[in-house]
């Protein structure tokens, strides 16, 4: 969840991060164009309080037999339909009322990204969209 809020990443490619495709020294997480959904490689700037939790979980994976970044509690690669199911969970516990899906995690960090001065061009690029008007949709 810090992740999507910090980098505005999709859910279905947060699910096919590999180890690899984390550039903790620069700060950036890389999205190959084989897990883009716009099948173009991106890179997402990420905060320092996420490069030290992307830290702790890389250091967690190394240990298995998989190279990707986010395991299920029994070491296999998550799915889009667990992360999902997983929000469900953690807002009817969390007793939530208003919608709260990855989606609205990254229409949440897109709308942080402008209210912190940032450009709707790097919001667009960062985001992986193909035109401005698609990146407007988010209601900026």
């Amino acid at each position: 969840m810090i992740v999507m809020l910090d980098c505005g990443i999709r859910v279905g490619e947060l699910v096919n991060l590999r180890v690899e495709n984390i550039d903790l020294r620069s700060g950036y997480i890389n999205t190959p164009a084989e897990i883009a959904k716009s099948r173009t490689f991106r890179q997402m700037p990420i905060s320092s309080k996420t490069i030290k939790l992307l830290k702790e979980i890389v250091s967690i994976v190394k240990d298995t037999d998989t190279n990707y970044l986010f395991l299920s509690a029994y070491g296999n690669k998550l799915d889009t339909n667990q992360v999902i199911h997983s929000f469900s969970k953690y807002r009817k516990g969390a007793k939530i009322k208003v919608k709260c899906t990855p989606h609205v995690f990254r229409h949440t960090f897109a709308v942080n990204f402008i209210k912190d001065n940032g450009d709707v061009f790097t919001l667009q690029r960062i985001l992986g969209h193909s035109t401005l008007e698609m990146t407007r949709r988010f209601n900026l």
